[in-house]
């Protein structure tokens, strides 16, 4: 069956541990656009694909109340497809699939062939060879970069990492809808897009990691005590990313650059703590597939310092 998305849920950190260096969190305060307000502008949506005023929003977690948020529903048709569901057959317009990595094939079942081509990828991990072998590989791909979490009353927040990217058909209409609402997004070329994979994954695989291992500690305070010890995981792990992307996007990274962005990206969220079930739940996307290329050292200790189950490396 088809499952709610899940999501990176974060928590908010109550008191900083004693040994760690205080800082500032460099926090931008995201736009609050009323819905009134956003509609005005829909004069400037993207018209280059037919039927991106109908937009499918496929798993109603985190990010999939996000992006509903985000649309102006009082011009655009937006269309929810919850578990069980089914993607309408007659639908057109992007089919943004907000669902847990799992999820995919349920999905990929319950989405007609003529609408396969307008589902957008939102998944963290390394996904690419599983779209490949399902000839999904020119689908639009995003890279989301924005925390959403819930508070002590159940409202929605959402924290604009700044560093969200996509490719592909659809790109322009997601590229609309973040800017629309004040959040980054920007529009790459394959071969751009390729690179902040590689970035993605490792911020996916390093923070919850550290988090966890040094006692539920935010990403801003790994950043701010525990910065050299990202950059000797990123050393580590980038070159078994390295070999699996083409020449032109693996010449463009770098340590030094990829170290910055993923410290960047935590800063802009600097009180979040990334969710264990989450990561553990998409284990072979993210460290498993890591594990699967070698089983390098400063990896591995880092896991058992996070005392993740010995099962989870038997790949």
């Amino acid at each position: 069956m088809m499952g709610c998305l899940h999501i990176e849920l974060y928590a908010r950190a109550g008191s900083f541990p004693p040994k760690l260096e205080l800082f500032k969190c460099r926090q931008k305060t995201p736009s609050h656009r009323l819905q009134k307000t956003m509609a005005k502008q829909l004069d400037s949506t993207p018209q280059s694909e037919e039927g991106t005023r109908n937009v499918t929003i496929v798993g109603l977690g985190l990010i999939g109340q996000s992006l509903k948020r985000m649309l102006p529903q009082d011009d655009i048709n937006v269309t929810i497809v919850k578990r069980g569901m089914q993607v309408p057959k007659s639908g057109t317009g992007p089919i943004y699939v907000a669902t847990h990595n799992s999820d995919l094939p349920s999905v990929l079942e319950a989405t007609p062939p003529n609408r396969l081509p307008d589902l957008v990828f939102l998944q963290n991990g390394m996904i690419a060879p599983w779209l490949e072998t399902k000839g999904l590989q020119d689908n639009t791909r995003a890279l989301v970069y924005f925390g959403a979490s819930k508070n002590e009353m159940g409202e929605l927040r959402i924290k604009d990492g700044g560093q969200t990217v996509v490719t592909g058909r659809y790109a322009a209409h997601m590229t609309w809808l973040l800017t629309q609402y004040g959040f980054k997004c920007q529009d790459l070329q394959s071969t751009m897009f390729q690179q902040k994979i590689a970035e993605k994954l490792l911020w996916s695989t390093i923070f919850w990691v550290m988090c966890e291992a040094l006692e539920g500690i935010t990403v801003g305070q790994v950043v701010a005590s525990y910065r050299p010890q990202v950059r000797e995981l990123v050393a580590e792990l980038l070159p078994l990313i390295e070999v699996t992307l083409p020449a032109e996007a693996a010449e463009a990274l770098e340590v030094e650059g990829a170290t910055h962005n993923l410290c960047e990206y935590s800063n802009a969220i600097c009180h979040a703590v990334p969710s264990v079930q989450m990561a553990l739940a998409e284990f072979e996307w993210r460290n498993g597939w890591l594990l699967s290329q070698a089983k390098t050292e400063l990896h591995m200790e880092w896991l058992r310092k996070a005392k993740v189950p010995q099962e989870y490396f038997v790949l």
